[in-house]
């Protein structure tokens, strides 16, 4: 690919035995007992399962209580609570786990460790500048440490280096090939706007973590990803099913269930969609997933349903902290509610992780605020790898419509709904709105 510099790489993938990128060394080579990926090849039930997170969390308590100064203690329960904030929402863990690594790297200031666990930390609280200054001393004295490469890999991207993404991840890949180094090289070409290569990629990630007896948590993630991949590429279908295995081998992969409320509401099947939104939300009412329900809701014609989730997450909001930025933003302009707070929220993130996503959301939420040329500059930042998000071709459309260039407004919606014609239950059918619009204002 353009962005970076593979080689061939042979992935055993539904109908593409491999893809080439620019000459070097193979990255890795596909198992020779498989013949490709099916996403029924997993069975669920024989998955192993990590132990409950909640009795980890009880017996390292234990323990650095009665050891505070064991840093190794201190690092398990660090990562335990990360854990449980994933699978729980609830973020006020990723700060307790900060807390026990922060103790952990007081202990042993130079362990490699407790520095990558602090920063994770830090990233799981969108620290990422932070987190990186953990982590670049690790690499000073030990270049080929993979844990640090991909951890400064991921850090890059957040923080929109995507260069540096790209030389930290091939290193990795370069060290040792397996699933955790292929996901980030795909989640590279997807951001460069190669969708093939990137699903081609992620499903050779997920055989490679099938056939290596990934834990349930781990194999369910990269169904997850794959699930996320293909909806964005308008495959509901393939979408809905990774989702449905992914949260079948872990309950625990909640944003699995997410992927299959909005796959089910791509495909028409509002009633599937709402019954999984509900018990998402159940589980995790986070503001986001509140605020999606909500469009299920309105997109079926329950407005009284769902005016009642957006006023849950105008309420969340007020107290929601820079965490919750980015979707809190997102749902405002989204929903074109409290312009300035929208904005307020997204020039925040957009500090905290310049990335191609907050450059996105930071257009959005200036259009919505009627400053359509500053929005054209921040569009523009988001567009600059030719990643192929409906999304934001859906917001440069209505941009430059605001700016009265239709010509650019109508390949710019007409892409969106190419790309992905089912991306939003609301968002969508407004786009096929203002193109029909812009085209009726082309011809007259």
């Amino acid at each position: 690919m353009s962005g970076l510099k593979a080689a061939a790489l042979a992935l055993l993938t539904v109908g593409v035995a491999a893809m080439l990128f620019s000459a070097r060394p193979a990255l890795r080579t596909a198992p020779t007992d498989a013949t490709t990926w099916n996403v029924e090849l997993v069975d669920a039930t024989a998955v192993e399962a990590l132990p409950p997170t909640d009795a980890g969390i009880a017996a390292f308590r234990a323990r650095v209580e009665e050891h505070p100064g064991s840093a190794p203690d201190h690092v398990t329960l660090g990562r335990l609570y990360l854990r449980r904030a994933a699978e729980s929402g609830d973020d006020a863990l990723y700060a307790e786990a900060e807390r026990t690594y922060r103790r952990a790297f007081t202990l042993v200031p130079d362990n490699p460790s407790a520095r990558l666990g602090l920063a994770s930390a830090l990233a799981a609280q969108h620290q990422f500048s932070l987190g990186l200054e953990l982590i670049e001393p690790i690499l000073e004295q030990d270049p080929e440490n993979r844990q640090a490469l991909m951890a400064a890999g991921d850090a890059y991207v957040a923080l929109g280096r995507y260069a540096e993404a790209a030389t930290a991840h091939e290193a990795s890949a370069d060290l040792q090939s397996g699933p955790p180094a292929t996901a980030r090289l795909a989640q590279l070409e997807e951001l460069h706007g190669n969708v093939d290569e990137a699903l081609a990629l992620f499903e050779f990630a997920a055989l490679e973590a099938l056939q290596l007896d990934a834990l349930a948590d781990d194999l369910a993630w990269y169904l997850t990803r794959l699930a996320d991949s293909y909806f964005h590429v308008g495959n509901y279908d393939a979408s809905a099913r990774h989702a449905e295995v992914a949260y079948a081998v872990s309950q625990r992969q909640h944003p699995a269930l997410a992927l299959l409320a909005r796959a089910r509401a791509a495909q028409g099947r509002y009633d599937e969609a709402i019954e999984a939104g509900e018990r998402l939300v159940a589980a995790m009412p986070h503001p986001e997933l509140i605020g999606q329900l909500g469009d299920l809701y309105a997109a079926t014609g329950r407005i009284a349903e769902a005016e009642q989730q957006y006023q849950r997450v105008i309420a969340l909001s007020i107290t929601a902290g820079p965490v919750e930025d980015r979707p809190l933003a997102r749902f405002l302009a989204d929903h074109d509610l409290q312009p300035e707070q929208a904005l307020l929220r997204a020039e925040r993130d957009v500090e905290l992780r310049p990335n191609i996503e907050a450059h996105d959301l930071h257009a959005w939420a200036l259009y919505r605020n009627g400053r359509f040329e500053a929005a054209a500059e921040a569009i523009e930042r988001a567009l600059r790898l030719g990643t192929r998000r409906a999304d934001f071709y859906y917001h440069a459309g209505m941009i430059y419509g605001a700016l009265g260039d239709v010509d650019r407004s109508i390949s710019f919606l007409q892409e969106a709904l190419a790309i992905n014609p089912g991306f939003d239950p609301l968002q969508a059918p407004l786009a096929r709105e203002h193109l029909e619009t812009q085209r009726a204002a082309h011809a007259s």
